[in-house]
């Protein structure tokens, strides 16, 4: 059964149905989202969802490009494309709304940055790992870095040193006075030789330090002169309560039978703290040249690692800023692209339902007009009147050239324009055996009541037909139809 909906001839759709612009902006922007911190499957829900609008983008193509028979699926075209739509406006959302996240700075965010950025942060990262091996490298050495051999000092001493490396400049001198002190207090006792020389900043204590040195110089060199004696021969006893008496003379405390050998070991071991403390004197300031040295180095390790930390996260901070901006950029375009093909198209889906519209009032009027010809037709006595009438009008050119200038006064056409016409008006004459001028009359009539030339035609088609079926002309029926 016919619907009413239906059209008896297809209805082209009124333009062209392209969103290749858009599709292209859409793959743009999951291309952007492929590789970034939202993680893969965002970027595959992305995906997805582009290649759904790329299939239902080709189906509405296809449909289009069908033309409609009925205004039922013009609708149905419609609601497919406002569906399409829908689903651009989800990506065109996520794309202006995406956030890829900067609250914790951290490696995987390297996914998100693109071009030069890529080479810089590879760079980055690189002189990064090198420092931080170079500073774990000085922290296993810093335990080494006074050599007690090398410094001629006692390992415990050093080992006190590295301990105290990295404190204030005040724990560091502590130590070092701490061993001053400590040397004087072993050797003394150690001696009996009194070798408190204060504490080793003071000014004095050079002073005090060289006194002794001479003292044991001298103390020395009468030890080393009373072996040479004993050995040449000369009284033991004498020579040994010389040599306590000098030693006691120059500081020592020997009991008065102290032998030679007793009396130049503990005068060695007086000398040997004298060196030592000599030694440290002169050493602090080699020993606080290292330690200054060594904190240069790692406070310039530690600078540069925290610049190239900063650097590279700078780099990861404004790359994903920069990518995340692209992105919401891009969702913004491809939103104005989306506005201006819902508006063109809105359009000219409204332009198709108005010639669907036209059509199907032309349609319901043809099929009256031809129920009017049939009964008019039907008339005996009518047709008779037709057949006289199309007897005597339109007998020369001068009468056809008049009713083409009529057809051209009441249409945009010209009468050069209508002439043009003559020889489709005359085809059609002889394809059904009437005169030129009686289809040009007919024709005529109809454009006088409003309708283009086309449809005038088409009537004129079949009001001759069914003239031709009943044997007669058709001019007069048709001015009685129109006036009917």
């Amino acid at each position: 059964m016919k619907n009413k909906n239906d059209l008896k001839q297809v209805v082209k759709f009124q333009g062209e149905f392209d969103v290749s612009h858009i599709l292209k902006s859409l793959e743009a922007i999951q291309s952007q989202m492929t590789k970034t911190s939202a993680g893969k499957t965002f970027a595959g829900n992305i995906q997805n969802q582009i290649n759904s609008i790329v299939t239902k983008a080709s189906k509405l193509q296809v449909i289009l490009g069908q033309g409609f028979t009925n205004t039922a699926s013009i609708s149905k075209a419609k609601a497919q494309y406002q569906e399409l739509v829908t689903q651009m406006r989800i990506v065109e959302k996520q794309a202006k709304k995406i956030n890829l996240s900067t609250n914790q700075v951290n490696g995987a965010m390297a996914v998100n940055l693109r071009g030069a950025d890529v080479e810089k942060y590879s760079r980055l990262t690189k002189e990064l790992t090198a420092a931080r091996l170079e500073l774990g490298k000085f922290e296993r050495e810093k335990k080494k870095i006074f050599d007690a051999t090398q410094l001629g000092v006692s390992q415990n001493f050093t080992k006190e040193l590295s301990g105290a490396l990295q404190g204030d400049k005040k724990g560091f001198k502590q130590v070092f006075d701490n061993e001053f002190k400590r040397v004087q207090e072993k050797y003394t006792g150690k001696t009996g030789f009194d070798l408190n020389v204060g504490a080793q900043n003071d000014t004095k204590t050079h002073q005090r330090l060289e006194k002794i040195r001479k003292s044991l110089a001298e103390i020395k060199k009468l030890s080393e002169n009373a072996f040479k004696d004993i050995d040449a021969g000369g009284d033991v006893e004498t020579i040994r309560t010389k040599l306590v008496s000098e030693a006691n003379q120059r500081g020592f405390s020997f009991d008065s039978d102290a032998t030679v050998d007793q009396v130049r070991k503990r005068i060695d071991l007086a000398v040997e703290g004298e060196n030592r403390l000599t030694n440290l004197s002169n050493r602090r300031g080699e020993i606080e040249n290292i330690r200054n040295a060594a904190l240069q180095r790692q406070a310039s390790l530690t600078t540069r690692i925290s610049t190239l930390t900063a650097d590279t996260n700078n780099i990861l901070l404004q790359g994903t800023r920069n990518l995340q901006e692209e992105i919401r950029t891009s969702g913004r375009e491809v939103g104005a692209q989306i506005d201006s093909t819902v508006t063109s198209m809105n359009g000219l889906f409204r332009e198709t339902e108005n010639v669907a519209s036209s059509q199907q009032k032309f349609e319901k009027a043809f099929d009256n007009m031809k129920e009017r010809i049939v009964l008019i037709f039907s008339l005996k006595t009518a047709m008779e009147g037709v057949r006289k009438v199309v007897t005597d009008t339109y007998r020369s050119i001068t009468e056809l050239d008049k009713r083409l200038a009529s057809i051209a006064m009441v249409t945009d056409y010209s009468l050069s324009e209508m002439w043009g016409q003559y020889n489709a008006y005359s085809s059609m004459a002889q394809e059904l055996g009437q005169k030129t001028k009686d289809v040009i009359s007919s024709s005529a009539l109809f454009m006088q009541q409003g309708l283009d030339l086309n449809q005038a035609f088409s009537l004129s088609t079949e009001t001759m037909r069914l003239a031709t079926l009943e044997g007669g002309g058709f001019e007069q029926a048709t001015s009685e139809m129109t006036a009917a």
